[in-house]
């Protein structure tokens, strides 16, 4: 029978996360890292898994925890769409600013992100969309397309000369 999150690290228990089967593990002593790939029965917002992750940090006296969600195909939908984009932002993507009142659509197959004050270039030439798309490969299973949409262009506002 496969452990709970709450049975392995001893957390709260009768939270989604707590209750998340853990379908591998790692743990690494010389660099004081654990990973382990945890199955919700439903999507688990972002900020909770990284407040969890700071908080086994702290209990276990290791330099970094991650806990990787892996979810059923199904369950991919519009609503993770906030945490989808702050998990690139975590990866390192460039993010900052560029979703700022974005809309999302999703037909099944495409993540059409309509963008509200531009950037679609700059987003592609840091390749933001390949880092949403493994995001949802890595989670979800599903292989996607991502399409910039919108203002995709950020305007330049050019200072007077003195």
């Amino acid at each position: 029978m496969t452990k709970t999150v709450a049975e392995v690290f001893g957390t709260e228990t009768g939270t989604l996360l707590s209750s998340a089967e853990i379908i591998g593990m790692r743990i690494d002593m010389d660099s004081r890292e654990v990973t382990a790939k945890i199955k919700p029965e439903k999507p688990v917002h972002k900020s909770e898994i990284y407040a969890l992750q700071r908080e086994l940090c702290a209990k276990l006296g290791v330099k970094s925890v991650r806990l990787s969600p892996v979810y059923d195909p199904s369950l991919f939908t519009l609503d993770y769409y906030g945490d989808l984009v702050a998990e690139a932002g975590a990866r390192g993507a460039y993010v900052n600013g560029f979703f700022v009142d974005s809309k999302a659509d999703f037909d099944g197959e495409t993540l059409t992100i309509e963008l509200a004050h531009g950037g679609a270039e700059m987003l592609t030439k840091e390749r933001c969309d390949a880092v949403l798309k493994k995001i949802v490969r890595e989670e979800f299973g599903k292989d996607i397309d991502i399409v910039f949409t919108g203002v995709t262009e950020v305007d330049r506002i050019s200072e007077p000369a003195p």
